[in-house]
């Protein structure tokens, strides 16, 4: 057993749950005498080559033998359905739980995929992403290159060939190149949801107005949207005492369906017209990577001001 492993043993004990079902319902089987190897993962990711399944097979062998993995899939634009035809494409990936209200996430304090936490008994021994797994089991750095060449081999693979094991039609896709709208850009042409629920350019929307684009998350508060709340709370003050402009809030639809929007609106008691994001085509037409960000439009559709400060 190689240092690394060894020294799991001795960390700082925390409590661990000790019963799992997995997405269809069924009790997972705990090897006891294994560490148990929480992965975290996003099966979409797992589809577009972004996933930990490959790395995994290439730690070391005695790590793997005295390992047992668990895949954990957060609750989020995910299916019953979708994780059964998952399972069909990926059966290693098994058992799959499904982490209902990400009570598994908050409860290891997880806000990321990959990740990965370790357990000898009911002891958790390590937590951590890809990169420090790694190195916590004492990989070199010549081991992790060839990983890392191995798993582009095996991309340039995959975009050249259609793979029998895989699911039909999801082909990774290399990312666009776009350039962030800056300040004096026409953004006239973008489509937008009205009050109505009518689709209306930006430039008929401005016609008379400037717009302030609020775009929000309805997962905050998470520890990856530090000062959401506080943001939100300067936001419906800013609604209430800026009548010379018109506000909506593009609500990020990554992970979540347009049922979240409601208790969102709620939760906050957010006064201004909210529209659901549908397809991500409203933050990607202004690449936006952050919540809540503001974007303001000037009369008749032009970018003027653009940012992560509510004002």
């Amino acid at each position: 057993m190689k240092a690394g492993l060894m020294s799991l043993l001795l960390l700082a004990p925390v409590a661990v749950q000790a019963e799992f079902t997995d997405f269809r319902g069924e009790p997972v089987v705990i090897e006891n005498e294994k560490i148990r190897h929480l992965v975290f993962t996003d099966i979409w990711a797992v589809y577009d080559g972004r996933g930990d399944e490959q790395l995994l097979e290439r730690l070391p062998a005695s790590f793997r033998q005295q390992s047992q993995q668990i895949w954990i899939q957060p609750q989020l634009n995910v299916t019953t359905a979708q994780l059964q035809e998952f399972t069909g494409y990926y059966p290693q990936l098994q058992p799959l739980v499904l982490d209902k209200e990400f009570r598994l996430m908050r409860s290891e304090g997880v806000w990321e995929s990959p990740y990965h936490v370790l357990y000898q008994g009911e002891q958790r021994v390590f937590s951590g992403s890809t990169d420090e797994l790694r190195r916590y089991l004492g990989l070199t750095v010549t081991e992790k290159m060839e990983a890392v060449a191995a798993d582009k081999a095996s991309d340039n693979e995959a975009d050249n060939a259609v793979v029998s094991a895989g699911p039909p039609q999801r082909k990774k896709q290399q990312p666009v190149q776009q350039k962030k709208p800056q300040a004096g850009a026409d953004m006239g042409d973008i489509m937008l949801l009205n009050t109505g629920g009518r689709e209306q350019s930006l430039k008929i929307l401005t016609a008379e107005k400037p717009l302030s684009l609020v775009f929000l998350d309805t997962l905050c508060p998470m520890p990856h949207f530090p000062g959401c709340e506080d943001k939100i709370a300067q936001l419906n003050q800013l609604v209430a005492s800026t009548p010379e402009r018109q506000w909506l809030g593009v609500v990020n639809s990554y992970y979540v369906n347009a049922e979240a929007v409601e208790p969102f609106r709620q939760r906050f008691n957010l006064t201004l017209p909210l529209m659901f994001d549908h397809e991500h085509k409203v933050f990607d037409a202004f690449d936006v990577h952050a919540t809540p960000y503001q974007i303001d439009i000037g009369i008749d559709g032009v970018l003027k001001s653009r940012g992560d400060q509510i004002h």
